[in-house]
């Protein structure tokens, strides 16, 4: 009775690593099963970002496509002068007639009469000047007009205000041809020297002329920006047209007509006079070497020059020989040209 009943037993017991064997297949089979539908879903997704960056390209390529568009219609469009114009900083300058007083007050006054808001006056900067005056940059030359219209109307009879004048600095370009006119050559600049100027860069043409020596060849002044102007100088050339035209610096600073200074005109010298032919007290047109031109000309700066910087031995031999408007020979005029390209410059970059 037990053997019989144990023998089933066995029986079942026999089978049991062959269940466990089923099972552990089974496992197996559901395992790799489950890690097949993981290797497609990982290859779903890997479709999905090739295809995601396939669109990413796709939109990327017509982006590029539009914005080479627009640069296209950007190049074939060149700016006139008077949207450049308009579309640059205006500064004014707001200085009290009263010599004592405060920055707060000027800045105070400016504000109570001056609607900047509803006039709708951008204002970049406000930076403080001699004598309790504030420098205000607006944001382009329509807001400084309106300043200066303003402010010149409610503040007149105790303040002075002026629009200042924006340098440029100029170039001569010696070379071109006849066909190539006044008004064409700022799109010949532009579009034949990309490395030099962009479709953005300023460019005015001052003056357009032939050279004396041969009458098909023609030069140029123009206005330009400061960065242009230092891509200009250091190239030493353009192309306009199919001629490779030479670069001459035409940056210049003020002469006093009165004392021969430099930075500041005849109006506000507060200098003693001094003839530009010979350096003595007096004006040129009471000049002795007018008529008696064995008198060897002097340069009152160059004089100058020489005697406050002895100990230099740069300037010891300075030529002091010549006349103070001879400014290929006048070494105090190339310091001051220098000083004032450093100056301006640098600033111009801040």
């Amino acid at each position: 009775m037990l053997i019989a009943e144990i023998n089933p037993i066995k029986e079942k017991l026999n089978t049991l690593p062959n269940v466990s064997s089923k099972i552990g297949v089974a496992e197996d089979q559901g395992m790799q099963q489950l890690l097949s539908e993981i290797q497609l879903l990982r290859a779903e997704v890997n479709d999905l970002k090739e295809r995601n960056l396939d669109l990413v390209k796709s939109c990327q390529t017509v982006k590029t496509s539009e914005s080479n568009t627009d640069r296209c219609k950007d190049s074939n469009h060149i700016p006139t002068y008077a949207n450049k114009v308009s579309s640059q900083p205006s500064k004014v300058i707001i200085r009290p007639k009263k010599p004592d007083q405060s920055l707060s007050q000027t800045k105070s006054d400016v504000v109570k009469n001056v609607n900047l808001v509803d006039e709708n006056i951008i204002i970049n900067t406000v930076k403080p000047v001699s004598s309790g005056g504030i420098l205000v940059e607006c944001s382009n030359q329509s807001c400084g007009d309106k300043l200066k219209q303003l402010a010149s109307a409610s503040l007149s009879n105790t303040y002075e205000v002026k629009l200042v004048r924006t340098f440029r600095p100029s170039v001569r370009i010696v070379g071109m041809s006849k066909d190539v006119t006044k008004e064409s050559l700022p799109n010949y600049l532009l579009k034949q020297n990309p490395g030099i100027f962009s479709s953005s860069s300023w460019c005015r043409v001052l003056r357009y002329w032939s050279t004396f020596k041969d009458k098909s060849v023609f030069q140029a002044d123009i206005e330009i920006d400061t960065c242009v102007y230092e891509k200009l100088i250091e190239s030493g050339h353009v192309i306009v047209g199919v001629s490779g035209c030479k670069i001459f610096d035409m940056v210049s600073v003020p002469r006093c007509y009165k004392c021969n200074g430099f930075f500041h005109n005849a109006k506000q010298c507060k200098g003693v006079i001094s003839c530009p032919l010979c350096a003595g007290a007096h004006p040129v047109n009471k000049c002795s070497i007018k008529e008696d031109e064995t008198i060897e000309r002097r340069c009152n700066n160059c004089l100058s020059l020489k005697n406050s910087l002895e100990s230099i031995s740069d300037f010891r031999n300075v030529d002091i020989n010549h006349a103070a408007w001879e400014y290929a020979k006048c070494e105090s005029y190339k310091l001051a040209v220098a000083k004032f390209k450093s100056s301006y410059f640098k600033s111009s970059k801040n």
